[in-house]
């Protein structure tokens, strides 16, 4: 199939990426099409206890374009959001333009929002290496509400987050980058990103949907797990995962083939509300996100425990798939 992709039509091609799929091999980091793409960069510096995010979304209605960025940080709980008209992401090099608001492309990030300046250099990156996609299967199957890659899993930085009153050093720091993309956002989700561990080198990233819209335990999970010479990957469709909440935290079990992979996480800042956007009416949504948690993980195999580590200094998101006015009845 990998030899086969040169010789396709380009415009074939762009048909079949704009139903969201990518052919096996094919690269999905270019533009989709699609009716939301959306691109997230992480920062954590572990000596500082800091974490700094950047995330902006293309959207596309049916008539017109139009983005969403927002920029959060540890501590001080910054959030910085705007919403503007247009919005560009190419269709054959990874480039992403929202106007004045932000650019990156060749591993360089630049955002400027108000007094809010950001640049980021990333190199020496370690970058998605498995013949499988995070998504295992379901990459290649199109007409999905939402896709998922991590493409950066670690690197090294050089840059400064300035917001005109203070300051964060960025040099240094570990960085996580991915892109996802679709009709929009599930109904439900949980969504969360680590490094900082106890063991260094490590760097987790997980997602996960309810099976069923009645209840929050059985859900469909795909998370990975990036070690210097090892790692584990369980991609949606190949694990059987149930997750737990209560006012202590939150877990999420993983059962796969050959391993287990356990999660267990609670809160240590007070999550703060990060906008997404509903493509088609142009609204927007509340995710909240604590973007410094506790997070252990622990992988098994039979009764062989092969990892255990900690950090203080993980993401953890949870979304509902409500319109603010919705939102505001709710509360």
């Amino acid at each position: 199939m990998t030899a086969f992709l040169p010789r396709m039509g380009k415009a074939t091609r762009n048909w079949w990426r704009r139903t969201g799929a990518d052919f096996p091999g094919g690269d999905p980091l270019p533009g989709h099409g699609v009716a939301t793409e959306g691109y997230l960069w992480r920062f954590t510096l572990p000596e500082q206890q800091q974490v700094v995010t950047v995330a902006c979304t293309v959207n596309r209605d049916g008539r017109e374009t139009w983005s969403h960025i927002l920029v959060a940080a540890e501590p001080g709980a910054l959030l910085c959001q705007e919403t503007v008209a247009g919005g560009y992401t190419d269709r054959e090099t990874f480039t992403i333009g929202l106007g004045r608001l932000l650019r990156y492309q060749d591993n360089e990030l630049k955002v400027a929002m108000g007094d809010l300046r950001l640049e980021a250099r990333m190199t020496s990156v370690s970058g998605w290496s498995r013949r499988t996609p995070p998504n295992g299967l379901a990459a290649t199957l199109p007409f999905l509400r939402t896709y998922w890659h991590p493409y950066v899993l670690d690197g090294e930085v050089q840059g400064q987050l300035d917001t005109g009153s203070h300051g964060y050093g960025l040099h240094g720091a570990h960085v996580y980058a991915e892109k996802s993309w679709g009709r929009g956002f599930p109904a439900r989700w949980w969504w969360g990103q680590a490094h900082g561990f106890n063991e260094e080198g490590l760097c987790v990233a997980y997602v996960a949907t309810p099976v069923l819209p009645t209840s929050d335990s059985i859900v469909l999970a795909s998370c990975f797990i990036h070690r210097e010479n090892a790692g584990w990957h369980l991609p949606v469709l190949t694990n059987y995962a149930v997750r737990h909440e209560d006012h202590d935290g939150w877990t999420l079990t993983m059962h796969g083939r050959r391993h287990r992979i356990h999660l267990a996480g609670s809160r240590i800042d007070t999550p703060l509300p990060l906008s997404l956007p509903l493509p088609r009416t142009r609204e927007l949504i509340t995710a909240p996100q604590a973007l410094r948690s506790r997070l252990t993980v622990r992988v098994e195999r039979s009764t062989r425990v092969l990892l255990a580590a900690e950090t203080s200094l993980a993401s953890h998101e949870s979304g509902v798939y409500l319109r603010r006015r919705e939102q505001d009845v709710a509360r």
